[in-house]
């Protein structure tokens, strides 16, 4: 099945017509366990034969069959109680195996004449998300989840969020979109709130000035153009439509210099996808639901931008950061190997850090804040992007602590 399912540090033109495509081929259903039998690692599900641009079923549906993505069959694995890596492996290399394991937990086991009791099959229901191929080949399983998850999809949530933001009045730009199997994160930066941050950029300079710096050559975002120690309010919203996380709206402060982004995670907004227990059959998300998953998001970006983006907030997030940021590292290696140990950094990002680190030109803790947020930036992986946007002020904490 051809569908692009991924983007990143792309604008909104480039994510839009992605999220518009995987919601026209969605296919989502609460299956019990023993309608899903893997053959040759691929899923095949009763009664989710389908087939044309819409969910027409034939008269007597038969399997759908579904290729899942790494991240579903961790959610199988979870599911049935085996080792996530284990799964992955029999993937790789024993795809019998794989049939064997994923089969037996399903569907249970007939008593044989030698004495092995019957075992029946796995009394649950989970909801089953996927894309369909409409040209009736493989389709795409994405996840195996709860049967009380409760939806929000990428598409919607995008639209309340921008609705929000058009309600509560402030300009605010989309500074960059990413998408993968497990999270879509939208960074928005609202230039028109902005602070001089002194203290905190004194030295500082764009590490990505004259090169294509990052792990692979991964090009970072933009380069401002200007060189002012100027910092600019915004947020970032990010969502799962398979169970990789929760909805957030959390507040993110990008320096203009090089538009690292600063996410403070203390004072994030934060929904788990929890609702009551959905029926077994093809879920049509009725037009209703999303209406009204649709105006709570958009309230709840209003909310966030009244919240987060005003000089104020803006203020007291400098005036935080500046506290330990100033703190002079006489042995900067060093100290860029205890914070790598400290968060569980990769020996290639450990290494990528302490250029950035040298780059950036600020010997101090806020120095080390600075290069893991434009590290943020040049990574491959969106995911792990938006964790080490989350990981910035521990590693300025854990530098101040460690020089």
């Amino acid at each position: 099945m051809d569908l692009v399912t991924s983007t990143r540090n792309s604008d909104l033109g480039d994510l839009v017509p992605i999220l518009q495509r995987e919601h026209d081929v969605q296919l989502d259903a609460v299956v019990p366990a023993q309608a899903i039998t893997s053959i040759g690692g691929v899923l095949h599900v009763a009664g989710l034969g389908v087939f044309g641009d819409t969910l027409e079923t034939i008269d007597q549906p038969g399997p759908g069959r579904f290729i899942p993505t790494a991240a579903m069959d961790g959610q199988i694995a979870e599911s049935l109680g085996v080792p996530v890596k284990y799964l992955r492996r029999l993937r790789a290399e024993r795809i019998d195996l794989y049939d064997i394991n994923v089969n037996a937990w399903l569907q249970g086991r007939a008593g044989d004449p030698d004495g092995l009791p019957e075992i029946g099959p796995d009394g649950r229901s989970f909801l089953f998300r996927s894309f369909r191929d409409p040209e009736g080949g493989l389709g795409i399983g994405r996840a195996l989840l709860s049967d009380h998850y409760k939806r929000l999809d990428n598409l919607d949530f995008l639209l309340g969020a921008l609705r929000g933001v058009k309600d509560s009045g402030v300009s605010c730009l989309i500074k960059s979109c990413d998408l993968t199997e497990n999270r879509m994160t939208v960074r928005f930066m609202c230039p028109e709130v902005q602070i001089v941050a002194q203290t905190l950029l004194e030295n500082y300079r764009n590490p990505f000035t004259g090169t294509e710096r990052g792990i692979g050559h991964y090009r970072p975002i933009h380069d401002s153009g200007g060189t002012e120690p100027i910092m600019y309010a915004g947020f970032k919203i990010s969502n799962s439509e398979t169970g990789g996380g929760a909805t957030v709206i959390v507040p993110e402060v990008t320096v203009k210099v090089c538009m690292n982004g600063l996410t403070i995670t203390t004072d994030m907004m934060r929904s788990i996808h929890l609702g009551g227990r959905n029926e077994e059959g093809i879920v049509d998300w009725s037009a209703r639901s999303e209406r009204l998953a649709l105006e709570l998001v958009q309230s709840k970006t209003a909310d966030a931008v009244a919240t987060f983006v005003n000089y104020d907030y803006l203020a007291k997030v400098v005036e935080r950061l500046e506290a330990k940021a100033s703190k002079r590292l006489e042995d900067p290696g060093k100290v860029v190997e205890i914070v790598s140990k400290q968060l569980s950094f990769t020996e290639q990002e450990q290494a990528e850090l302490l250029n950035l680190f040298v780059a950036g030109g600020q010997v101090t803790s806020g120095g080390i804040l600075q290069a893991v947020s434009a590290l943020a930036q040049v990574v491959p992986d969106a995911d792990r992007a938006s964790d080490l946007e989350g990981m910035a002020i521990q590693a300025m904490e854990l530098a101040f602590a460690a020089a």
